[in-house]
């Protein structure tokens, strides 16, 4: 594996073991209130969702697919992906997704 894709691998599983850890304790806790409960709740999701991410980027660098949009099958943008490990889709196609969502 080339040194990039290594230091890639060992972030997105630093990552990942720090949203473990970040999860594990949030699942204890004291008396809270309704609001911060909902809150803690939704951090938990958006944390979960983080580990998906970081366990699909390791299965694409595994398997040689890292690096190629799923929507259009080209090249995402190197820096991009600097910027964002976890990212899946081109600028290009991530903006439509979006609009898409946007619009529903």
């Amino acid at each position: 594996m080339a040194s990039h894709e290594t230091s890639l691998q060992r972030y997105l599983e630093q990552e990942r073991a720090r949203l473990h850890g970040t999860l594990s304790t949030m699942g204890v806790h004291g008396h809270y209130s309704v609001s911060l409960e909902l809150e803690r709740v939704a951090m938990m999701s958006h944390f979960a969702s983080q580990l998906v991410q970081i366990d699909h980027a390791l299965r694409k660098l595994k398997s040689g697919s890292y690096g190629v949009c799923e929507v259009c099958q080209g090249s995402i943008n190197p820096a991009r992906l600097q910027a964002f490990p976890r990212a899946t889709a081109c600028i290009a196609c991530q903006r439509r997704l979006e609009q898409h969502l946007d619009r529903h």
